[in-house]
Order: C-alpha cells, then sequence, then structure tokens
C-alpha cells in the first residue's frame, strides 16, 4: 500500500511538474511576442520611466560625456582627453542622443577610428553607464574589440 501511494504522489507531482513547465514556456514566448510587436511602445515607455527620473535623458547627446569625463582631468591627462576627443571618429556619435545608441554607431566610430578611439570610446561609454546617462551597455564588455 504504500509503495503505491509513493508510486501516485511521484506521478502527480511530475504531472504538475510537467504543467507547470508548460504554462511557463507558453507565458515567456507570448511575453517574447509581444515584446517584439511593440518594439517601439517599449521604446517609448522606457523612455517615459527613465525622464521621469531626469528629465534631460531624451535630449543628452554623447558630447556631454566628452565633456563631463574632460573636466575630471587635470593637466597633460585633460590636454590629452581634448586632442582626443578631436578625432573626427567621435564625430559619427558626438550629436547623437544616448538613448538612441545602437551598437552599429559604435562600430562604424571603432572601424573609422585607431587604437586610441577604441580605448576612448571605452572610457566615455563606461562614464556615461556610471553616471546612470546611459540604462544599459551599448556594447557588453566582451564585444568590445580587442584593443591591439
Amino acid at each position: 500500500m504504500q509503495d503505491s501511494l509513493f508510486i501516485y504522489c511521484l506521478n502527480v507531482a511530475l504531472v504538475w511538474q510537467r504543467w507547470l513547465c508548460e504554462t511557463f514556456r507558453s507565458e515567456a514566448v507570448a511575453a517574447k511576442t509581444q515584446a517584439h510587436r511593440q518594439v517601439h511602445l517599449n521604446l517609448r515607455l522606457a523612455r517615459t520611466y527613465l525622464a521621469a527620473t531626469d528629465p534631460t535623458v531624451s535630449k543628452r547627446t554623447w558630447q556631454v560625456p566628452m565633456e563631463e569625463l574632460t573636466k575630471t582631468k587635470h593637466g597633460p591627462t585633460q590636454e590629452r582627453w581634448h586632442r582626443a576627443l578631436k578625432d573626427k571618429a567621435f564625430d559619427l556619435i558626438r550629436d547623437l542622443t544616448i538613448l538612441e545608441t545602437q551598437p552599429e554607431h559604435f562600430h562604424k566610430v571603432l572601424n573609422i577610428g585607431t587604437v586610441s578611439t577604441n580605448v576612448f570610446l571605452r572610457r566615455i561609454h563606461n562614464f556615461a553607464l556610471d553616471m546612470g546617462w546611459l540604462p544599459w551597455p551599448v556594447v557588453v564588455k566582451r564585444q568590445w574589440p580587442a584593443i591591439e
């Protein structure tokens, strides 16, 4: 009797687990499908929530972190930053709104620029992340091209 009761309980548990997995899987697929269908709506919602915490978030361009990061430097280091930011490759993103930046924008800058451009763009990107001006990385750490 105990063996049959154990088998029955085990069978009920497996059926319940299978039902839960199928339910969560279908809900996950539905959420993913909805997110793909409403890309522009989701982006607007994200901007709205971010604008509630920082009113300038929708207008901030990459020029702002470039200038603010340069202000944190002194002496020869600050001069080096001024020279580096005059690089023509940065003109591609200088007036681009931070929230509208796609990885393709950074890849264009990196393809036009030099090794130095790679180094300075990483620092600007990380500064914007640290300041909370960029809600998520444009390029994740392992996807940045190697510095050669």
